[in-house]
């Protein structure tokens, strides 16, 4: 498979329709999407059509003919370029489930990726008109609603990729960001009469900038401008030229003093810079302060005092901490890895392991898990983390029955509005006074792509992106945090926004989610490791030998002979 048909997952919701609308396979039955793959890639299309029918007409469960199998297939095949097949199965998918909102929606994403906007545009007409008779639960109404206008706004105010079109290529990440940063882009371009663009839109939340990113890379459509998760998933491609040194840019438009040094540094490589900040969401340690008022408790200000809290919460009946251990990627059980590491060992050997530049069997490492553990003993966490989902464990921060939670702003996306005034935040107490404060913060930036044929156009959107105006944008429609030192905190609805914006004025180094910050392959094998720590906290020798083992094979590193 060539580098043009690498596997793209396009626009902001998508991803989101699929777990609303996916049905579970039983166990037993096989993949109906990846046997008809294995037939369009060697014979074609249509022998993979005969085949489903002639399946169908045997009826022995082998097979799930669920609308998600054919769906599955159109979107594989759509991010591989091979359009007529995907533009066949989608057909052949309203054909069969002519009544599914969702099939319609698909069609009209395909017809929209390939450039054909007349036939998206009227596909998600029809989405529209069905909804209201579709025998479907409402929340996925609103989705499919939502995504269709936000489909169509896209189709009016931008233009069809082409090879004239400069392309902005987002990974701003999640619906309501999707939106806001849609129409942010719709105000800049609709003052630059003339200006051909396109817009392309991915979800970030769906996986890893490691595993995502290459897209902007790799696909036959590249993005001249690309906003996205700033982290060091991008030093490779910094390093190999993929992305532009904007160094003068930054002088010309005056941004070192628009953006304070600790996001000056994360938006650099090697002393020079290669992104324009654009928002952020911090990752402190969230707190009920109900609970903690009921109780007397403060936020604490030393390790020692956050183990006295876990002690007084679980003695009064409470989980001291939410912790989600069932997860796609490393969430929440990757925050106190990192947290701990940068208490522990400082940023500088937290980048170091992200890189996989360090053994696991360092003791500096096992210190970490050794501090963890000291959580566990403290009743911090419950027995059953590692079967513990996302939303379960928020429902039991906004029921009570947790009284903390260490995660980032993102999770007020899954919160009721009323949860911003019962939380409070603060800082994991700093363990050792020789290290610099660093915090986690899931910072979004853009970057012009290198050896550019619309340089000048795509400077012009740098330009815009790092402006007041956009920031502005991007605090009032995104309702995101951003750094830019022209904005007022009172342009922020939330007082939690205004004091998280405070908060991080005096922290000397931002450091990214560990899961946007390393090989994806290596993250796995965390997540896996992090898993069978909780389930046994007695075991951590094997658990960094198995990691140990992991980084060696993927970074092709020698076994040292004893």
């Amino acid at each position: 498979m060539t580098a043009s048909k690498k596997v793209l997952k396009y626009i902001f919701v998508l991803q989101l329709i699929f777990i609303a609308g996916a049905g579970k396979m039983a166990a037993q039955q096989a993949s109906l999407a990846d046997t008809l793959y294995q037939i369009v890639i060697h014979q074609d299309v249509d022998a993979a059509i005969g085949k489903y029918h002639a399946l169908k007409k045997e009826d022995n469960n082998v097979y799930d003919f669920g609308e998600v199998q054919l769906n599955n297939l159109g979107y594989k095949l759509l991010g591989e370029n091979r359009f007529n097949a995907a533009d066949r199965i989608f057909q052949l998918n309203i054909e069969q489930f002519p009544y599914s909102p969702n099939v319609y929606d698909s069609y009209a994403e395909c017809q929209l990726f390939i450039g054909n906007f007349p036939r998206a545009a009227q596909f998600y007409k029809k989405v529209i008109a069905m909804l209201p008779k579709a025998d479907i639960e409402q929340n996925r109404k609103y989705f499919f609603e939502s995504h269709a206008r936000t489909q169509l706004f896209h189709i009016e105010n931008f233009d069809p990729p082409s090879d004239e079109a400069i392309n902005y290529t987002t990974y701003f990440g999640g619906t309501n960001a999707g939106k806001g940063d849609l129409k942010n882009m719709a105000e800049f371009k609709s003052e630059k009469p003339g200006l051909k663009m396109s817009y392309t839109g991915y979800n970030i939340y769906a996986t890893p900038v490691p595993t995502t990113i290459k897209n902007a890379f790799v696909s036959f459509r590249k993005g001249d401008v690309v906003s996205s998760v700033i982290g060091g998933a991008y030093r490779d491609y910094i390093e190999r030229g993929d992305i532009a040194d904007i160094t003068a840019l930054w002088e010309a438009e005056g941004w070192y003093d628009k953006f304070p040094e600790n996001f000056q540094k994360l938006s650099s490589h090697n002393g020079r810079q290669y992104f324009v900040p654009q928002a952020f969401q911090l990752n402190p340690i969230w707190y009920r302060k109900d609970v903690f008022s009921k109780l007397n408790l403060s936020p604490p200000d030393s390790w020692e005092a956050l183990l006295t809290i876990c002690d007084t919460l679980h003695q009064a009946g409470y989980q001291p901490f939410a912790l989600a251990g069932e997860s796609r990627w490393p969430l929440p059980l990757a925050r106190w890895f990192t947290i701990l590491n940068l208490r522990l060992n400082g940023p500088e050997f937290h980048e170091s392991v992200s890189k996989g530049e360090v053994d696991f069997t360092d003791p500096r490492i096992k210190g970490v898990f050794q501090y963890w553990t000291q959580l566990f003993d403290h009743q911090a966490f419950s027995d059953s983390v590692a079967q513990t989902g996302y939303q379960t464990a928020l429902n039991q921060l906004v029921q009570g029955e947790a009284a903390m939670y260490n995660l980032g702003e993102w999770m007020f996306e899954s919160l009721p509005v009323n949860m911003q005034t019962k939380l409070g935040f603060f800082f994991l107490p700093q363990i050792r006074t020789d290290i610099p404060q660093a915090e986690i913060v899931h910072t979004y930036g853009a970057f012009l792509m290198a050896n550019n044929p619309h340089e000048a156009e795509a400077k012009t959107v740098l330009k815009f992106l790092g402006s007041k105006k956009s920031h502005a944008n991007t605090a009032g429609e995104v309702n995101r945090l951003t750094p830019h030192a022209d904005l007022r905190p009172n342009i922020y609805f939330s007082k939690m926004q205004r004091d998280l914006l405070t908060g991080i004025k005096d922290v000397d180094l931002l450091v990214p989610l560990l899961e946007f910050n390393m090989a994806p392959d290596m993250a796995k094998a965390l997540l896996e490791g992090f898993r069978a720590f909780c389930d046994d906290r007695n075991d951590i020798d094997n658990v960094l030998a198995k990691l140990e083992n992991t980084r060696r094979e993927l970074f092709q590193i020698e076994t040292m002979p004893n």
